[in-house]
Formats: structure tokens, C-alpha cells, sequence
């Protein structure tokens, strides 16, 4: 019987280890997949400006992409309030560099959008959405270049 039960406890013990979140490393988040996980998302786009909540968000989501033929510039005007857990905006440049727009813990809530010039460079170039845990989060998002996208796309 002690076997058994200890069988049974070693297998539950290995199959909850694969349970526990992943961290994200900055490969996760300059790769071109998005890979994440929202309850109660709602969000709307109106003549390019993405606005958003989340209940709960965790993983990497593409939310603006430009195709840039040359080097060049995008006025991005963010905003990304956090009430717990972790959230980022980061912007992934063509070549894939990394610059993080706004990384917020949720002790800094931001009531009004933030205006960034943001160098661009050839290639694919990507604002995403960052969030570790379950991030309750508000956002919303304007790029003078390129496309936003929904979260579900």
C-alpha cells in the first residue's frame, strides 16, 4: 500500500512540474509567434487606435506590425495601466532589437497616453504585448505607420 501511495505522489509531483508558468525570455518575445493566455479580453479598434482590457493576461501578443522598407521613424502614442502581476509594452525593430516602451509592476497606474518616437529598420517591426502571472490590465495603442491588430488575430 505505502508503494502504491508513493507511486502516486511521484507521479503527480512529475506531472505538475510541467504546471507551472514559464518564464518569457526575450527570445520568446523578439520570435514571431505569439503565444498567451486572456480571460474577460475586450478591446476595439476605431481609425487606428487600438483600445483594451484583460481580467487576466499572461504570454506575448502581437498588437501593431510594419513592414518597413528602409530605415525611418513611428510616432507611437501607449498607454498600459496594470493593476497586479506584470505587464510590458516592448517594440521588436525589423532587425530584432529589443526596446521596451513601458514595463509597469502594477504600482504605477498611467491615466493619460504616453507619446514615444521609435526608430524603425527594414524588415517586420512589431509593438507587443508582454504580461507574466495574471495581469489585469488596460491598454491602448496608436502607431502613424503600419497596421494594429486584435488580439485574437
Amino acid at each position: 500500500m505505502k508503494r502504491k501511495a508513493l507511486a502516486a505522489c511521484m507521479a503527480a509531483a512529475l506531472l505538475c512540474a510541467g504546471c507551472a508558468p514559464r518564464r518569457i525570455t526575450d527570445e520568446d518575445i523578439v520570435g514571431a509567434g505569439n503565444s498567451w493566455v486572456a480571460v474577460g479580453s475586450v478591446y476595439s479598434s476605431h481609425d487606428g487606435l487600438l483600445k483594451g482590457s484583460m481580467h487576466s493576461f499572461s504570454g506575448v501578443i502581437t498588437l501593431w506590425t510594419y513592414d518597413a522598407p528602409e530605415d525611418g521613424e513611428v510616432e507611437v502614442t501607449y498607454k498600459l495601466s496594470v493593476e497586479n502581476d506584470k505587464a510590458m509594452l516592448v517594440f521588436v525593430t525589423g532587425e530584432g532589437e529589443l526596446i521596451t516602451i513601458l514595463d509597469n509592476d502594477g504600482s504605477y497606474r498611467q491615466n493619460s497616453p504616453d507619446t514615444v518616437t521609435l526608430p524603425v529598420t527594414p524588415g517586420k517591426n512589431r509593438i507587443r504585448l508582454v504580461g507574466s502571472g495574471h495581469a489585469k490590465l488596460e491598454y491602448l495603442l496608436s502607431v502613424n505607420q503600419g497596421e494594429v491588430h486584435y488580439p485574437n488575430s
